[in-house]
């Protein structure tokens, strides 16, 4: 309601220099980048998921005509997301205190599921910002598992997805759910959520999302540090059921 507040005073000062097309497309942009930024998580351990120098706005969208202009305003305004996206997430919003183990995973497989007919850059950008940020590339650690925040963005993230037969059915996800409640361990401070996926067509897959708690005070939050399937046999899910 803030961001709304100050970005419509902002509009308002604008009204007096601007002409009405061009003030359509400066409002837009503006409530745009307010909802990209919503996305960034302040802590220090946390992957931002779209940085600012991976923002990009196509030309396409800077040539809408003026009635298409204002409708995406009216949506943005309401609060209406594109179809695929996920709602922005601030600090406390994925804090601890309001998001547990169990909550992250259904944000982020959520986003898989919803963005798999159109390519997974949704599910890997969601994925990607409640990931650890480790400092070398290597997409996988010595035991084969997925290490998300080791991808410098969400596209190399979705490409190795699509080319890794073990991580593909993230990529192409149909369906998935959770198989009982997350098992916990180091005093609390670990917990890894078992899972089933499917893509469309295939029989149910064995997944596993690991996670740790990290950050101090109000920071402190569940990020994932790896997803693992250590039963993998690609003969085994080739026929669906």
């Amino acid at each position: 309601r803030k961001r709304m507040a100050q970005t419509m005073a902002c509009t308002t000062r604008m009204t007096r220099v601007l002409p009405l097309p061009l003030l359509l497309k400066f409002t837009l942009l503006v409530l745009s980048l307010s909802s990209v930024a919503a996305y960034h998580i302040h802590s220090v351990h946390a992957w931002a998921p779209v940085a600012v120098s991976r923002i990009s706005i196509s030309a396409p969208r800077m040539a809408m005509d003026d009635a298409e202009l204002s409708a995406a305003l009216v949506k943005r305004i309401a609060g209406i997301r594109p179809e695929g996206e996920t709602r922005p997430l601030g600090p406390d919003d994925v804090s601890a205190l309001n998001m547990g183990p169990r909550d992250v995973v259904q944000v982020i497989f959520d986003a898989f599921k919803g963005s798999a007919e159109a390519g997974c850059y949704e599910g890997c950008r969601v994925l990607m910002s409640f990931s650890q940020l480790f400092d070398n590339d290597r997409p996988v650690d010595s035991l084969g598992r997925l290490r998300p925040g080791a991808f410098e963005t969400a596209s190399a993230c979705g490409d190795y997805l699509s080319s890794e037969p073990r991580y593909r059915a993230l990529a192409l996800l149909a369906e998935w759910k959770t198989s009982g409640a997350p098992e916990t361990s180091d005093r609390g401070f670990s917990a890894a959520q078992k899972l089933l996926v499917r893509r469309g067509g295939y029989n149910w897959e064995q997944m596993y999302c690991n996670m740790e708690l990290r950050g101090e005070g109000m920071d402190r939050r569940w990020l994932v540090m790896s997803i693992y399937k250590h039963d993998f046999d690609p003969g085994r899910i080739a026929s669906g059921g």
